[in-house]
């Protein structure tokens, strides 16, 4: 059964969310710090009138960020918001799904964040699982 992806860029990784779990690519303006937050909450935010938790994908994984643009992917889980940050989103792909085989490997954080990798042809995409990532970016 073919997927849709979408396609980001992480540090120099290409990441990939199921589209199917993404409300919305937004640019965030403005991020409230929260005291003594894990590195990997950037804070709060307000996407139309609703507050989010803003985590950066990033720092979630022990990368660096290759710019500190407002960028983020939107995403509700357990009917809490979140914006997760990332260097750019590049498209929105059809994929016939999940690589069980010949997993690429994964550096830093990745594994902790990844359900597995998908080939695009051109290069591999790690597809992320978006509870696991929320959940490392809380503890980090």
């Amino acid at each position: 059964m073919t997927q849709l992806l979408l396609l980001a860029r992480v540090g120099d990784q290409r990441v990939a969310f199921d589209a199917k779990t993404v409300d919305a690519v937004v640019d965030i303006d403005t991020v409230v710090p929260v005291p003594m937050a894990p590195p990997a909450v950037r804070g709060l935010t307000a996407i139309r009138s609703r507050v989010v938790t803003v985590i950066d994908c990033a720092r979630a994984v022990g990368v660096v960020a290759l710019r500190d643009n407002g960028r983020a992917v939107t995403l509700s889980i357990d009917g809490h918001g979140y914006a997760i940050r990332v260097d750019a989103v590049d498209d929105v792909v059809p994929h016939p799904g999940l690589s069980a085989t010949g997993l690429a490997p994964m550096q830093d954080g990745w594994a902790e964040v990844a359900s597995g990798t998908v080939n695009l042809g051109d290069g591999f995409a790690i597809l992320i699982d978006a509870r696991r990532l929320v959940s490392r970016g809380s503890i980090t």
